[in-house]
């Protein structure tokens, strides 16, 4: 006789449930580039295209340097059909700058995002494609100037679930250029040549007293007066460079002037909109120079 044992086992499938965890990274920060604004008391704005190139611009001097946002898309996961990966814009976001002290704290605003293409088909084969942005920045008025930056976050679906990733946007806006202009001409009178001698005229404009000047309302000695303008709001550190000598000629006869400024260092920062600065010097007058008016110029340089 025998006997069968029938043992029944049970057996659990588990199946797993795949889920949407791919990857979307920034491959190239979107960078409006480095721009400098037309009227910096006015409102700017400036568009760059998903293909990186430069649209419409609104109180915009100068601008290069630009380049399109570029985001990374790949799927990790393991599949077997083609799917199609939809691209979102992002919301309006803001762009802040890294030196509150020259752009008087503004915040550049971003808005209109653009995308190209907007949705993509990946198989196994090709599983990562890139997505271009684009977009415009705002520049508010009396903005100043510094680099500016920020980023977006962008979402990507496909059947219901959706991957999210982020953009850096950059911008740079360029200082105004500096205006020189000399207000006052350094003079220093009407003085005798008699004797060899030195007349002083001070950066405050007065002329030190002696027996071979005269005073003669017609030739009053005066300081000379430089204005250094600026269009920003914000504050801003330029080096100033006065020659430290010149000469002032009549017909074939040079005299020699040394020159001063009222300047504490050769390094200043402009605060308001106008800055003077007060120039001096000595003349060194020669027994016998012919009479007549000697004119001449000097150099000042400011460098930023």
């Amino acid at each position: 006789m025998i006997k069968l044992l029938i043992i029944a086992v049970e057996c659990v499938l588990i199946c797993p449930k795949l889920v949407f965890a791919n990857n979307a990274d920034s491959s190239q920060a979107m960078d409006f580039g480095t721009v400098r604004v037309s009227s910096p008391q006015n409102a700017a704005t400036i568009v760059l295209g998903s293909d990186g190139e430069y649209g419409t611009k609104s109180n915009i001097a100068t601008s290069s340097g630009q380049r399109n946002g570029i985001m990374r898309y790949t799927v990790t996961e393991f599949w077997l059909f083609n799917r199609t990966i939809t691209a979102s814009t992002a919301t309006n976001g803001s762009l802040e700058c890294s030196t509150p002290a020259t752009c008087s704290g503004c915040s550049v605003t971003f808005d209109n995002m653009s995308v190209n293409p907007t949705s993509q088909s990946m198989s196994l084969i090709n599983n990562n494609k890139n997505f271009n942005y684009g977009g415009r920045l705002n520049i508010p008025a009396n903005c100043g100037y510094g680099t500016f930056s920020g980023s977006l976050a962008v979402s990507y679906s496909y059947n219901g679930e959706s991957t999210f990733g982020t953009l850096p946007v950059n911008l740079v806006i360029d200082p105004q250029p500096v205006n020189v202009q000399s207000t006052q001409d350094l003079s220093f009178g009407a003085v005798l040549s008699t004797v060899t001698h030195d007349v002083v005229v001070s950066p405050n404009g007065s002329r030190q007293s002696s027996a071979y000047v005269i005073n003669d309302s017609s030739y009053p000695p005066t300081n000379g007066i430089i204005k250094i303008s600026k269009e920003e709001a914000g504050s801003r550190t330029v080096t100033v460079a006065v020659d430290s000598q010149t000469s002032i000629s009549n017909g074939g006869t040079s005299l020699t002037v040394d020159l001063v400024t009222d300047l504490p260092t050769s390094s200043i920062t402009l605060t308001s909109k106008d800055t003077y600065i007060n120039v001096g010097g000595t003349l060194h007058v020669t027994q016998g120079a012919p009479a007549g008016e000697y004119n001449g110029t000097y150099r000042i340089e400011v460098t930023y």
